[in-house]
């Protein structure tokens, strides 16, 4: 295993991989049918004639498994490059399992990146449309509500020891200090005007254009693939506000139905005025209980129609 053939790290003591997704698609899953499994121990379930795992592990043999795994995945991140001393894992999705990596990782720091979501949709869409259209939601709700689910669920780590909050609009703008705390958040001092050279260094249109090498390690299978090229699209234009320039009034209403609550709480917007009059939300909210209203009717209508079309084909057999 070795760095990227083209790396340029922001600081010697970090080593980067690509996302690995560890949690959410690795351990996360194992963990849930374990658990499964284990209530299914329970006494009230014994007569029914249990199986699974719990027949031959206890739950501290469980446990030890998945920490072996997870320790064997971080000794090889670490491998990607000696000398570093912290590993930065930058797998979104992770949001979405903070006490899990806190039972396996008990000393973590959790560093949250929020940007205003209405900026984050507008990007998710279009990702959609090109080199992220197996996973990125192309519809506004949809990604509105990947982007308050992961938001609300890393800041359930909020007012713990480890979480660090930083704005994504603050680094666009240059300021060094959200930097500097990251940094420290993993314990590395850093001055504020190395802040301000790795900003500059790695800015987005930089990062856009080529001028500077990834700082991501690749190794395992990965390193067999050569040169690493991110996918045409993949740098967007990162600007703040940048919805606002392609959103309808329809958009601004959708979005605050669905996240507008959130967006306030962050203090992107003092109330929902932004979306519109107070009239028009109002006219929006009765149209969309409306609509709801006529697709449940539908699916009531469609159950009673595949029930009678099942009980004829089967007085016909």
């Amino acid at each position: 295993r070795i760095p990227s053939a083209r790396q340029s790290k922001p600081n010697p003591a970090v080593v980067t991989p690509q996302e690995t997704d560890l949690f959410s698609t690795f351990i996360a899953p194992l963990q849930t049918w374990w658990d499964d499994q284990l209530a299914r121990t329970s006494s009230e379930h014994v007569a029914r004639r249990t199986k699974g795992l719990p027949a031959v592990l206890d739950d501290a043999q469980f446990t030890e498994l998945l920490a072996t795994l997870v320790s064997r995945v971080l000794k090889a991140i670490q491998e990607l490059d000696p000398s570093a001393s912290v590993i930065v894992e930058k797998s979104p999705s992770h949001s979405n399992h903070v006490e899990l990596i806190r039972k396996y990782l008990p000393d973590a720091t959790f560093l949250h990146l929020v940007r205003d979501g209405r900026d984050v949709v507008a990007s998710l869409q279009s990702a959609s449309r090109g080199w992220g259209s197996y996973w990125a939601p192309g519809s506004l709700k949809r990604a509105g509500l990947m982007w308050k689910t992961n938001v609300l669920a890393a800041r359930a780590a909020g007012g713990t020891p480890g979480y660090v909050e930083v704005r994504y609009e603050a680094l666009r703008a240059g300021d060094p200090e959200p930097l500097r705390r990251a940094f420290a958040s993993c314990g590395i001092e850093i001055t504020l005007d190395e802040c301000n050279r790795l900003l500059e260094e790695f800015s987005l249109e930089r990062m856009t254009k080529g001028d500077v090498a990834s700082p991501i390690a690749v190794g395992g299978d990965l390193s067999s693939v050569g040169a690493r090229r991110e996918p045409e699209g993949f740098y967007g234009m990162g600007a703040v506000g940048g919805w606002a320039a392609s959103w309808s009034v329809k958009d601004r209403l959708l979005f605050d139905a669905v996240a507008g609550d959130l967006l306030i709480d962050l203090g992107y917007e003092p109330d929902h005025g932004w979306a519109g009059s107070p009239v028009r939300r109002g006219w929006y909210s009765r149209q969309s209980a409306v609509r709801r209203r006529v697709a449940k009717a539908g699916r009531r209508m469609g159950n009673r129609l595949v029930r009678r079309s099942a009980r004829a084909l089967s007085r016909v057999a």
